[in-house]
């Protein structure tokens, strides 16, 4: 059972770090293409106020709420605050 939970933590780690490589060369011009403008409004105004809260709470939201969309905005924005 360790080996699957490691596994499944590897993989989730190695897709976060593949869409922050992406989307940091995208920048803000690739999110308009993929994401609707209210949605990106919302996910923007969130990150931009408290990057590290936004991703810590998000992560430990249950499977259908979108982790990857503020991971998405914050590689794009190249936030790099912590702040928890």
């Amino acid at each position: 059972m360790l080996y699957y939970a490691g596994m499944s933590t590897i993989g989730s780690v190695i897709g976060c770090l593949i869409l922050d490589l992406v989307f940091r060369k995208a920048g803000e011009q690739g999110l308009d293409k993929h994401l609707p403008r209210k949605r990106l409004d919302y996910v923007k105004g969130k990150v931009n106020q408290n990057a590290g809260w936004a991703l810590a709470l998000d992560s430990l939201a249950p499977p259908p709420f979108p982790f990857t969309l503020f991971v998405m905005v914050a590689a794009a924005l190249e936030t790099r605050d912590a702040g928890c």
